[in-house]
């Protein structure tokens, strides 16, 4: 029955199973992980929000956003939507700038650039309060290829400077090389004194649908 995922699991006896299991266990959640995201994402890609399909065209990104998420800034290189609870907050930024050398890619340059994004956009509503990268825990970097075009990868945690808010992040960047830009899709949770494992995974689906249009 579509869309289940099925793993048939062969072993003489019990313990074999155990040990086979034991063995593939980082395949075996990746497998699940990986069909889990595509799912939510096929999902998304067919209740996908025109009006928000329009506004991030002028960015040449395609992304499998559900209706229900909101407009919350739109300028020439920052985009904001949210999606809104009683008590969370699921947010998808965009945002682009000039490339100007291998430099501008580096893990460094990328987190630098995601707080200057984010002090001038997201401001909070006490006096001096933005958002920024927590440096608690430092950002954990990852290289991908989805498509043959290479991304970058960064998850991490979000804080309110001079607040007391934060939560999970993650984000994709990739060069899109007819432009000459760097584009970034980042999805972020706001979800106080409760789980965010579910609301990540349904950012993290509709981050990993970012693609450039050519």
């Amino acid at each position: 029955a579509k869309p289940q995922l099925v793993i048939h699991i062969n072993a003489p006896d019990n313990q074999s199973a155990i040990k086979l299991i034991q063995d593939n266990k980082d395949k075996l959640v990746y497998t699940l992980l990986t069909y889990d995201r595509k799912r939510i994402a096929d999902v998304y890609k067919s209740s996908k929000d025109i009006t928000i399909k329009n506004t991030l065209s002028k960015f040449h990104v395609n992304l499998a956003v559900p209706r229900g998420y909101n407009v919350d800034v739109n300028t020439n290189d920052f985009i904001l939507l949210s999606i809104e609870s009683a008590k969370s907050s699921q947010n998808l930024i965009i945002y682009r700038y000039p490339y100007l050398g291998p430099k501008n890619l580096l893990s460094e340059s990328l987190i630098e650039t995601r707080n200057q994004f984010l002090k001038k956009y997201t401001v909070g509503t006490r006096v001096g309060s933005y958002m920024t990268t927590a440096n608690l825990f430092p950002p954990i970097v990852y290289d991908l290829t989805k498509g043959g075009r290479k991304f970058i990868e960064i998850r991490g945690l979000w804080e309110l400077h001079n607040g007391f808010m934060g939560g999970p992040f993650i984000s994709h960047t990739a060069l899109n090389e007819a432009t000459n830009e760097i584009l970034t899709v980042e999805g972020y949770v706001y979800n106080p004194g409760d789980k965010k494992r579910n609301l990540m995974r349904q950012l993290e689906a509709i981050v990993y649908s970012f693609e450039i249009m050519e």
